[in-house]
């Protein structure tokens, strides 16, 4: 079990296994709101139905994490589509598990120590 940390609600003295204490849980939705404003919707970042589509092909035939073999639940553009990268194309993208994903992107807590 994880040692409980401050909760980051303003000045709450609480502590928590997540980000919020359960007074200040809310504030997680806020948090999440005002993200994906500055990021858009998923649609207007080209994550549609066509991407939907190919996502659940790609997991169907590729199940396992390329990493690590665990069960894989995320679809990675090897390219990123920001450098040019296909959208679409299956053989530019990788299953990962969600640690893998994040060890990839450098947001995984494991990853930082």
């Amino acid at each position: 079990m994880k040692p409980r940390k401050p909760c980051k609600g303003p000045l709450c003295p609480g502590l928590t296994s997540t980000k919020y204490c359960d007074r200040h849980a809310h504030l997680e939705q806020q948090d999440k709101a005002r993200w994906d404003a500055r990021r858009g919707s998923a649609k207007e970042r080209g994550y549609g139905g066509s991407w939907s589509a190919a996502r659940l092909m790609h997991l169907r035939n590729s199940p396992l994490c390329y990493d690590c073999g665990r069960p894989a639940t995320l679809v990675h553009h090897i390219v990123p589509i920001s450098e040019g990268g296909p959208r679409l194309d299956m053989d530019g993208l990788m299953s990962l598990c969600v640690g893998c994903h994040g060890k990839r992107h450098g947001n995984d807590a494991r990853a930082k120590g």
